[in-house]
């Protein structure tokens, strides 16, 4: 899905890289349709990496495509480090997102994160920052660990 929207919207002249993190069970997958697309250099394969926050920190968005996601992490690990969200809103991803602090997609939707990448490409700069700004804040109000400790004491 990711991978489709991506080398759709560079093959339509988008400067756009996609990188991917981890090992999961599609990757070599993925590395073969990249090595065989004409813009394989726009797809970056960094596997499993010591340091998440630094690679989250040197790039412009987070893209979750999760079908599953029982929590959100990851997007919590965004918000906090201030990057800019574009993420489905399956399973518990609803829970730590909303759409002032993330720009938001349906996967089932045909074309809909292709078209929540491209408009956040479009977005300046000022705009971004409100939103991460925005998502920062309410992580530490909404998510903090002494919130949600607080929160399973009194369970």
């Amino acid at each position: 899905m990711a991978f489709d929207a991506i080398l759709d919207l560079i093959n339509k002249g988008e400067n756009i890289h996609l990188h991917f993190f981890g090992d999961g069970p599609m990757r070599s997958e993925l590395e073969e349709r990249a090595e065989s697309s004409s813009v394989s250099n726009n797809f970056i394969f960094h596997g499993e990496v010591d340091d998440p926050y630094s690679k989250i920190k040197g790039i412009d968005f987070v893209l979750i495509t999760s079908l599953f996601e029982s929590f959100g992490y990851v997007a919590l690990e965004a918000m906090l480090l201030r990057v800019p969200l574009i993420s489905s809103c399956i399973g518990g991803l609803p829970e730590v997102i909303s759409n002032e602090t993330a720009i938001i997609f349906d996967p089932t939707i045909d074309g809909d994160i292709k078209e929540k990448i491209l408009y956040a490409v479009s977005l300046e700069n000022l705009e971004l920052e409100k939103m991460t700004e925005k998502a920062h804040k309410d992580v530490i109000s909404r998510l903090s660990l002494g919130r949600m400790t607080g929160f399973l004491e009194k369970c």
